[in-house]
């Protein structure tokens, strides 16, 4: 197996590059994050919570 180093960090935002990862398909759904969390028995907190400007709402 060939090992491939990125060399531009840029690569893995640019949408044409083969080390591109489109992370919004990966992302679970918060809800779902924060219930596996309080299932494992942990609390769910939201770091910098003043950087989301009020666009992150869980209820």
């Amino acid at each position: 197996m060939e090992v491939q180093v990125i060399e531009k960090i840029q690569d893995l935002a640019n949408p044409e590059s083969s080390y591109f990862m489109n992370h919004i398909e990966f992302r679970p759904p918060y809800k779902e994050v924060i219930n596996i969390i309080h299932k494992a028995g942990g609390k769910a907190f939201l770091a910098h919570p003043f950087e989301y400007n009020g666009s992150v709402i869980i209820n």
